[in-house]
Formats: C-alpha cells, sequence, structure tokens
C-alpha cells in the first residue's frame, strides 16, 4: 500500500483506505493507542483518519473526536435540526384541510340526500352547500333557540341542517327577484304543509323570507343573517 493510505505512514499504522478505514476509527478511538504520539502528532493523525472516513462515506460523530482534531467540525456538517414548530405548524395545517374535506364531503352528501328527497331544488344547491361550510367551520358556537322548557342550545350548523330535514317536499319558488337576480321564497308559501315543524324553525323561516324580501338577497344569505341576530 502506498504511504498516502496509512494515517501513520511513518510506522505505516492505521490503513485508511475504504477496507479499512472503519478498524482504523475503531483502534484511534482507544486512548492506550494514542500514548505513544505527541499531541501534535495526535492531531495530524486523527485529521487523516477522519477525512478518509468522509471519503469513504463513514459517518462520524464531531462531538467524539473535537478534542483530539477541532477541525472536524468544518470537515462534518452537523445535521439540521428540525425545526419542531414548523413541523407542529405544517401537521395542524394538513389536519385542517382534512377536516375541511370531510366536512364538504358530509354537507355535499346531505345536500344530495335532500335534494333526492325534493327539499332542495337544483337552484340552491350549491349557495346551500358553501352556506353550510360557513357554518361547519363555526361549528363550535352554540345558540339558544326557543323559551321556557322548550329551549335547547344547538350550533348554527345543527340547526339548519334541523330545518332543513323538516321542509316540505317540492317547495316552491316566486319569480326571480328583479333587482338581485336571484329566486326567492314567497311569503304566499302555504305554511300548513310544514305540519309537524318545529315552532322556533318556522318562526326563523319566516323571518329569512322577510329579509329576503327587504334585502334583495337569496334565501340562503337571509338565513345567516338571521342566525346572526339571534346569536347577538
Amino acid at each position: 500500500m502506498p504511504d498516502d493510505e496509512f494515517a501513520d505512514p511513518v510506522n505505516y499504522r492505521y490503513p485508511i483506505d475504504e477496507a479499512h478505514i472503519k478498524a482504523a476509527l475503531s483502534y484511534w478511538a482507544k486512548e492506550k493507542n494514542r500514548k505513544q504520539y505527541t499531541d501534535k502528532e495526535v492531531q495530524i493523525i486523527t485529521e487523516r483518519i477522519l477525512r478518509a472516513a468522509v471519503k469513504h462515506g463513514v459517518e462520524i460523530d464531531p462531538n467524539k473526536w473535537k478534542e483530539l482534531w477541532p477541525g472536524v467540525e468544518k470537515l462534518v456538517k452537523p445535521k439540521k435540526e428540525v425545526n419542531m414548530s414548523e413541523e407542529i405548524k405544517k401537521l395542524k395545517e394538513e389536519n385542517e384541510k382534512l377536516k375541511a374535506e370531510l366536512a364538504r364531503r358530509e354537507v355535499l352528501a346531505f345536500v344530495e340526500e335532500k335534494k333526492k328527497e325534493g327539499k332542495i331544488l337544483p337552484a340552491w344547491e350549491n349557495g346551500i352547500v358553501e352556506f353550510m361550510m360557513h357554518l361547519k367551520a363555526e361549528e363550535e358556537q352554540v345558540i339558544e333557540f326557543g323559551e321556557g322548557e322548550e329551549k335547547k342550545q344547538q350550533s348554527p350548523y345543527e340547526f339548519f341542517k334541523g330545518l332543513v330535514e323538516q321542509m316540505p317536499k317540492q317547495i316552491e319558488f316566486g319569480e326571480k327577484n328583479e333587482l338581485s337576480g336571484k329566486e326567492e321564497v314567497t311569503e304566499d308559501m302555504d305554511f300548513a304543509e310544514f305540519g309537524e315543524m318545529d315552532p322556533d324553525a318556522l318562526q326563523i323561516h319566516k323571518e329569512a323570507v322577510k329579509v329576503q324580501r327587504e334585502k334583495n338577497v337569496s334565501y340562503e344569505e337571509a338565513v345567516r343573517e338571521v342566525l346572526k341576530r339571534r346569536n347577538k
């Protein structure tokens, strides 16, 4: 072997070719094998061994060798520390994204079911989906409905779902509002069709119809405004 393949070329010790580099590291790590060398010689041999190790792709721990050769910290790039706050933030974002996706699936399935039942007309579909997604995002919010013993707490999302559940089949719509261009629920709807509909839900429906006509907005937007008023 050529001289430059020994960490100690004078005494032909500690071969540092690819086949022997791990053995050289192991032997040189033992203090008893370094005792015959001066501090300067220890630094030189340590540097040769560590440079060969990096060259041959052998992983070394800088903290283990820095007392023998301080230059090891420049030779070996420290592993990038994982930024836990960034990782947590990323996980939270992925979790929120998944929750939103699952929520949309739930809303779409509900709206599709009620559309098949004739409780939601096609013209309402997109607006109701987005409206329910808005309510879903604030599902932790709770509103009190009813009075006395009939009083109950629900999120606006659950309340609106219940409202849609109780709506009669094939609700008739009036002509498009000339100012807003949006279809509106007419006040002359036969409320007897609502049968066993919850009184409080029916009252919100009536208020929404009134808001819809006064402000020239869609029925979904009117319901949203009525719920906001009740939450104040």
